[in-house]
């Protein structure tokens, strides 16, 4: 390696990290300095530094950096900033992985009532945490359960748009995976009218499975949900992590190699 290629690779994030190119000298130097800070509380005023909060801190900077530099981005345009976003809904939270041949796809919706729509996030990860996608999208039901199943289906149809062949879809909803797994549940039958639609274009896939995990573990897809506006009747695509989702990410994927190791 040349000298001047070396010194490219200081404005780049290493492959597969979960930050954009055109974020990394950024985050370095905010990453930098709010650690440096949080370091010097622990030295000089005895004050254990949070992880969370310095996290925090570093993303409403970054935020706030983004929208001052690039009015028309998508923080602007879809009120992603964080001031919008309430930065003490992040959470340790560990992410449990797929198996390495899958892709596995979390899901979760927010539920107001059955007059306003429903807002839909999806998030797809490789078994070592690295990001593919994510999304949000709205429909409408009538319940939190409904809601919760239009999710799972809307998930499965964004698998076969992306052709995946073998994949894991994990919501918070238990009846839904026992749905699939045959076991006897209490649902509506709207309900399981949208799961057997879901069922229905399975054979499509070479491997599916329908998994639970609790609130803890789905909480990207809760705060994708949760981020999403319900005015915007489009659904929103992200090829790379949106800003505002970071912190969460990083905090699973260092959860989860804390439990694996």
């Amino acid at each position: 390696m040349s000298v001047t290629d070396w010194i490219e690779t200081w404005y780049k994030p290493p492959n597969n990290w979960l930050v954009n190119t055109e974020y990394w000298s950024s985050f370095c130097l905010a990453s930098t300095w709010f650690i440096w800070k949080a370091r010097c509380d622990l030295i000089f005023q005895n004050r254990f530094p949070s992880s969370v909060k310095t996290a925090q801190a570093i993303d409403t900077h970054l935020d706030k950096l983004q929208v001052q530099l690039m009015p028309n981005s998508d923080a602007q345009t879809h009120h992603h900033s964080m001031s919008e976003y309430n930065t003490t809904d992040i959470q340790h939270s560990s992410w449990l992985p797929p198996q390495n041949d899958r892709i596995k796809i979390n899901v979760d919706i927010s539920f107001v009532n059955h007059d306003s729509p429903v807002t839909v996030g999806f998030l797809m990860r490789l078994s070592n945490g690295q990001f593919l996608s994510a999304g949000s999208d709205i429909c409408y039901a009538s319940s939190s359960e409904e809601g919760e199943c239009r999710g799972v289906l809307i998930a499965v149809k964004e698998c076969l748009k992306h052709q995946l062949r073998k994949v894991e879809i994990e919501s918070d909803l238990k009846s839904i995976a026992d749905y699939f797994a045959g076991i006897s549940v209490n649902l509506s039958w709207t309900s399981i009218s949208i799961l057997e639609e879901a069922k229905s274009i399975c054979n499509l896939f070479e491997s599916i499975l329908f998994m639970y995990c609790n609130r803890t573990r789905n909480h990207c897809t809760h705060i994708l949900a949760r981020q999403r506006d319900r005015s915007l009747m489009d659904p929103l695509f992200f090829s790379f992590p949106p800003v505002w989702l970071l912190n969460q990410l990083t905090l699973n994927n260092i959860s989860c190699n804390m439990a694996v190791a």
